[in-house]
């Protein structure tokens, strides 16, 4: 997957649900842009477990919890039958 379809995907995913967003303690930057979306931060972290040498002394890059993890699964479940189940019923 390309990083601009990363990128994309993360902003689609930010206006489905604003309040998913990533804090100061779960912040991943590559090439240039920062994570938005709790759902992208955890997919890159687990594709890139190496710590992000890219970040302010503010910021951090913390594992996500399993708590955050099925957050993040039931956020994108629910997006998925706003966006996706409820046009198949039509």
């Amino acid at each position: 997957m390309s990083i601009k379809n990363i990128i994309s995907f993360d902003r689609w995913l930010i206006e489905q649900n604003p309040n998913f967003k990533t804090d100061d303690t779960h912040q991943n930057t590559h090439n240039k842009y920062t994570d938005r979306s709790m759902t992208t931060y955890i997919r890159n972290y687990l594709d890139h477990p190496s710590e992000d040498t890219n970040l302010p002394s503010s910021k951090s890059r913390n594992s996500p919890t399993p708590e955050e993890i099925s957050q993040s699964i039931e956020n994108v479940m629910k997006i998925l039958k706003n966006n996706f189940q409820a046009k198949k019923s039509k």
